[in-house]
């Protein structure tokens, strides 16, 4: 095998691992905005727990504040 064609093949393996390390890149970026968008969708204020609070106090069932989900 030639030299140029070694640099040829070398250049292709690069070119292709550069391209596989990219997407590995975006894929992972994707998944965190997904992970994000449904933490957000999931949480829940200090004022809305407060008001439940409130209310369940109000009804007689007073509900201690969870512990913090790890």
């Amino acid at each position: 095998m030639y030299t140029h064609e070694l640099l040829g093949r070398e250049k292709a393996e690069q070119l292709l691992r550069e391209a596989a390390r990219y997407r590995l890149a975006r894929q992972a970026r994707e998944a965190a905005r997904e992970a994000a968008r449904a933490a957000a969708g999931r949480r829940v204020t200090a004022a809305d727990q407060d008001e439940g609070r409130r209310h369940a106090r109000r009804a007689g069932r007073l509900i201690r504040r969870p512990r913090a989900a790890g």
